[in-house]
């Protein structure tokens, strides 16, 4: 439960940090991708917990890439809005119909295939549920890295799943945040909207 608790705590100050686009996000990524880690190990969510270790490694990637986004949009500032301090260190690109068609292509062929070998080799107890977060998660995440505004759509169907997962798991307070990730979902992608600044695709 301590473990639990921990990356709970972990969980919302990360969710936090993502809604303003702070660097430091990826540091707390990091550290809540290892706790539950060992969470999923112990659960038994195979898939789950690859993602977290799959997070680990493209947290540092995501790290070195919003360090020159945010390089490149303070450089696209006019005048009038840096004398004003109107900056809000928010940028984001909008999804390219590409990469759109190659994350759905890739969702189904991956979750398709961890389905098959978690039914086969585990004793996952909910398969689909699990590889679905997995590979959704992934793509997400990936999208974060690129600053796609649309990455936010995705973290909310993650985060439903998740939900109904993680309560047949009675993991309640992950469970708990899961709920409150939903709704800043939902949030992050208003507050993107209005206060980011567009950047080139």
């Amino acid at each position: 439960m301590f473990l639990e608790i921990f990356g709970v705590t972990f969980g919302l100050v990360y969710l936090y940090l993502e809604i303003k686009q702070k660097n430091g996000m990826w540091a707390v990524g990091f550290v809540m991708a290892v706790v539950y880690a060992i969470i999923y190990m112990q659960q038994g969510v195979y898939a789950s917990m690859a993602f977290q270790i799959y997070y680990v490694l493209v947290s540092i990637y995501g790290f070195i890439l919003w360090g020159k986004d945010k390089i490149e949009g303070k450089g696209k500032l006019e005048g009038k809005e840096k004398l004003e301090g109107k900056d809000s260190g928010i940028y984001y690109r909008i999804l390219p119909f590409k990469v759109l068609a190659a994350s759905l292509a890739i969702y189904a062929a991956a979750t398709a295939f961890m389905v098959l070998v978690l039914s086969r080799l585990t004793e996952d107890p909910m398969p689909f549920a699990d590889s679905s977060i997995t590979v959704l998660s992934a793509i997400a995440t990936f999208w974060l890295s690129k600053s796609y505004r649309e990455q936010w759509l995705v973290w909310l169907g993650v985060n439903i799943i998740t939900v109904i997962m993680t309560l047949r798991l009675q993991l309640y307070p992950t469970a708990a945040l899961y709920t409150v990730n939903a709704a800043a979902s939902v949030y992050g992608y208003i507050h993107w909207k209005h206060k980011g600044k567009l950047l080139d695709s």
